[in-house]
């Protein structure tokens, strides 16, 4: 709910603010020791801009406890959120409002999707803050569905941690991904309309990490599943790009046809490689043949990708 609650306050804002000077409440203290620095998203290695929400965690320098953030002449647990469009600074739910010093700031973005979208409906669990948190203890992690122990595919998102002098230095981060994203399509290996007697396509996808540390970008628990539905359209069912967290091993793949005679056909195997973070999956299925294309690339905003390729045989489902 957290991340619909900032693209609907992105609107907001858009709306009632041109820049910080309007937007900075007239409390905001005016001593040159507290400054909302100039902030600058730079590309890690690709030529992608990024676009998307920033949030910054600001820490005690050297450490990985929350500093906070001011807000209306008050430091507060509320950390700094911006909005970014093409690499650039376009708006601000919240502003960085800090004293001059050196301070670890950790910056989280969900990356706004590309061509051909994203999951529609994407859920995880965020860290807690209050002032001097231990951000080494928090995490973005998988969301189970209610009453399952699969989980949803989660955000795109992209992190860095830099030791930054305030007053003293402009803010440049290079941001990198932290997911991988799968998308699967069925059809008929001639191009015609699925059969009327399937009802609905799921996959499952697992070996995938649990949660991912806010404060170094390290995963744990690779023992989850994520699990998504296809959705089914004249000659074929597919997905958007659903993200998940990175596996260790080769993930286990599993996807079930429900029938609308209550029979469900499943097909299981583990794929040939690891899911890497900025790695891309594109699974085909098509009559006997699974066809699993990999691409991979670097950087916070992966549009280019190196293609590897992987051919799986499909049996008759059970």
């Amino acid at each position: 709910m957290k991340k619909f609650f900032y693209f609907f306050s992105v609107l907001l804002f858009f709306v009632g603010c041109s820049n910080d000077d309007e937007c900075l409440n007239e409390s905001t203290p005016k001593s040159s020791n507290l400054i909302s620095p100039e902030l600058f998203v730079t590309e890690l290695s690709t030529n992608s801009p990024y676009s998307g929400i920033l949030d910054i965690y600001p820490c005690v320098s050297g450490t990985p406890n929350y500093y906070g953030n001011y807000k209306n002449g008050q430091l507060t647990s509320l950390n700094p959120i911006y909005t970014i469009a093409s690499g650039s600074i376009q708006n601000y739910i919240r502003p960085m409002i800090l004293p001059i010093g050196v301070y670890t700031l950790l910056y989280w973005g969900v990356a706004s999707a590309g061509a051909g979208g994203t999951y529609d409906n994407p859920a995880s669990t965020e860290p807690a803050l209050t002032l001097n948190t231990d951000m080494s203890k928090q995490y973005y992690g998988l969301r189970e569905y209610p009453s399952d122990t699969v989980c949803h595919p989660i955000y795109d998102y992209v992190f860095a941690v830099k030791q930054v002098d305030l007053g003293n230095e402009s803010i440049a981060v290079a941001l990198q991904r932290k997911t991988a994203g799968i998308s699967v399509t069925l059809k008929n290996e001639d191009g015609s309309s699925l059969a009327t007697s399937i009802d609905s396509v799921r996959v499952y996808v697992g070996n995938l990490a649990e949660k991912v540390n806010v404060y170094n970008g390290n995963y744990e628990n690779y023992t989850k599943t994520v699990m998504f539905p296809l959705v089914i359209s004249g000659t074929q069912a597919e997905n958007k790009m659903a993200m998940v967290l990175p596996s260790d091993v080769p993930p286990y793949f599993r996807v079930e046809i429900d029938l609308k005679n209550g029979e469900t056909k499943k097909y299981e195997t583990h794929l040939s490689s690891i899911l890497s973070p900025g790695t891309k999956l594109s699974i085909i299925m098509v009559s006997n043949i699974i066809f699993s294309e990999t691409t991979e690339g670097s950087g916070f905003e992966v549009n280019d990708w190196t293609e590897t390729e992987e051919t799986i045989t499909l049996p008759p489902l059970s």
